[in-house]
C-alpha cells in the first residue's frame, strides 16, 4: 500500500538529470545528407516525443550549394534536460542588454554630463559578472551537459553525425534501418 493516501496512484518519482555518463559515446552515425531519424529518443533509445532537426551543414561542390539536414528525435525526459541547458544563455541574453541601458538610463536621467564615457566603467565589470553568475548557473542546472547532434561533415553522399548517445547507436549497427555507425571520419 501507499505509505501516503493523498499520493496520486500515477506519480512517480523521476531522476531530473539523466546520467550523461551512460549516454556519451564517440561514434558516427553515417545517414543520408536529409533524412530523419528513426523516431526513438537519439540519446537512450526509449520512446520518442519531440521531434528536433539538427543545425544544417553547408558545403559546396561542383553542382553548387549542397545541404545536410537530419532529423532526430529526444523523449520527454532528455527533452527537458535540453530546455533546461538553455536558459543560462537565455538569462545572459536578456541581462546583458537591460544591465547596459539601466546604467546608461540612470547617469541620462540624473543629468551626468560624462555619461557616455562611464558607461564603459561600469558595464565591463558588471559583464563580466553576469558572465561568471551565469556560468555558476548552467553548471549547477545542466549536470549532465548533453551536446546536440550535429553533422559534422558529408562524403561521397553521406552525412557523418555526432553526440548520439550510446544506447541509440547500439540499436542501429546492424544497418537494418539504413543507417551506419563508424568510429572515426573518413580520411
Amino acid at each position: 500500500m501507499n505509505e501516503n493516501p493523498y499520493a496520486s496512484p500515477t506519480a512517480e518519482e523521476q531522476p531530473d538529470v539523466l546520467p550523461s555518463k551512460d549516454i556519451k559515446d564517440d561514434r558516427l552515425l553515417v545517414t543520408p545528407p536529409m533524412c530523419s531519424l528513426p523516431p526513438r529518443c537519439v540519446y537512450c533509445n526509449a520512446a520518442a516525443g519531440d521531434s528536433r532537426p539538427t543545425a544544417g551543414y553547408w558545403w559546396f561542390s561542383w553542382s553548387g550549394l549542397r545541404r545536410a539536414k537530419v532529423q532526430w528525435f529526444t523523449c520527454q525526459a532528455h527533452k527537458r534536460q535540453l530546455n533546461r541547458q538553455a536558459w543560462p544563455g537565455l538569462a545572459i541574453g536578456i541581462a546583458y542588454p537591460a544591465i547596459f541601458l539601466a546604467s546608461a538610463l540612470h547617469d541620462y536621467i540624473l543629468g551626468e554630463e560624462d555619461w557616455l564615457e562611464r558607461v564603459p566603467k561600469v558595464f565591463m565589470p558588471v559583464f563580466i559578472l553576469t558572465m561568471v553568475i551565469a556560468s555558476l548557473l548552467s553548471l549547477w542546472l545542466t549536470k549532465g551537459y548533453l551536446k546536440l547532434p550535429k553533422v559534422v561533415r558529408v562524403k561521397n553522399g553521406s552525412a557523418y553525425l555526432k553526440h548520439a548517445g550510446r544506447p541509440f547507436l547500439d540499436s542501429l549497427t546492424d544497418g537494418a534501418e539504413g543507417f551506419r555507425v563508424v568510429h572515426k571520419l573518413p580520411s
